[in-house]
């Protein structure tokens, strides 16, 4: 029934005064790194990602996401909460489309819905305590916990037989966790052998996400895992 509520509201978004459709060609800036946030955009169709660079001019790659997941789907809205100002920049990864919302209007509009304001919170503890893990994770060299953490996340912890995008590839998973991309192909390459995964085509599906978690989260598990 929550999630049904959530969905209706959703749509309501897209009607709410102000918001407009906008499309974004693969490679265009949705938001950029360092400025205000006066609106955020609900993403209806393509792939996204958000990424951040260092005064030293390193960049880091923190999610991929692509419509269809509800409240992910959402982009810039912590921001609406925060400093009203991006961190990160958020890319088009393909083709997007997105209804463009004033932040003041989804800000009255999420004051007057418990159950949106619950799943932001709800995904923003998830957020950080995926970014914690991660820090840990990359802090002690885990490459395994650092791969399982960016599967998990780009699959949005869906059920059994999820399906990544296909721009999860060795390339982009060695940028986001700052492992080389050899030790990427190793960890991929034991999940794949212990049928934690496997590829369809240029896809990666979760076959199981459980021992998935478990290593993610530095739970002692029965395989040798790359370091």
């Amino acid at each position: 029934m929550e999630n049904q509520q959530l969905l209706a509201e959703f749509e309501q978004l897209k009607t709410l005064e102000g918001s407009a459709l906008h499309t974004f060609k693969r490679g265009e800036i949705i938001i950029r790194q360092g400025e205000p946030v006066n609106y955020i955009y609900y993403l209806t169709d393509g792939t996204c990602y958000r990424s951040a660079i260092t005064e030293q001019g390193e960049e880091y790659f923190y999610w991929i996401r692509s419509s269809g997941n509800v409240i992910d789907s959402l982009l810039g809205v912590f921001s609406l909460y925060g400093y009203g100002y991006s961190g990160s920049s958020i890319t088009a990864k393909s083709d997007c489309t997105c209804y463009r919302i004033p932040g003041d209007i989804f800000l009255q509009f999420a004051d007057t819905s418990p159950v949106l304001l619950r799943s932001l919170l709800e995904r923003c503890l998830r957020q950080y305590g995926d970014l914690d893990k991660m820090f840990h994770s990359y802090k002690e060299h885990k490459a395994g916990e650092q791969v399982a953490h960016v599967l998990l996340e780009g699959c949005g912890y869906g059920e059994k037989g999820s399906t990544l995008p296909a721009t999860f590839s060795y390339d982009f998973i060695s940028r986001k966790t700052a492992l080389h991309r050899v030790t990427v192909a190793r960890v991929l390459r034991y999940f794949k052998e212990h049928e934690i995964i496997r590829r369809d085509g240029r896809k990666i599906v979760i076959l199981n996400q459980e021992e998935l978690e478990r290593i993610a989260d530095g739970k002692q598990v029965k395989y040798y895992l790359p370091r």
